[in-house]
């Protein structure tokens, strides 16, 4: 990788916003997620209840309201990395096709 290529390396700034925002949509995904549950005891789940607890359920293994908070940031930190990693690969695809046409 080139180190005068900036565009292959979000700024650092990136895990300052988005880790805290992801842990906080996260946080409030599930305690809104607990309000329903406790709403519909008792009665038929709908369509949405399944998908919406496998989703909340990762945050389960972690101490009770920190769990969400950790969950949500650890999944902020692997957003990035994604995003880091496809942008690595698509631009050196891309230097790769530039390079075959001089």
């Amino acid at each position: 990788m080139n180190p005068k290529n900036k565009k292959s390396v979000l700024p650092q700034w990136y895990y300052w916003v988005l880790v805290p925002f992801s842990a906080l949509v996260y946080t409030v995904f599930c305690w809104w997620f607990a309000l329903e549950a406790w709403g519909y005891r008792g009665e038929i789940k709908p369509w949405w209840f399944d998908i919406a607890f496998i989703l909340t359920a990762p945050s389960m293994l972690f101490p009770s309201y920190i769990g969400t908070l950790l969950w949500g940031g650890l999944m902020g930190f692997g957003i990035i990395q994604l995003v880091q990693w496809i942008r690595r690969v698509y631009y050196h695809l891309f230097e790769k096709k530039e390079q075959g046409r001089e």
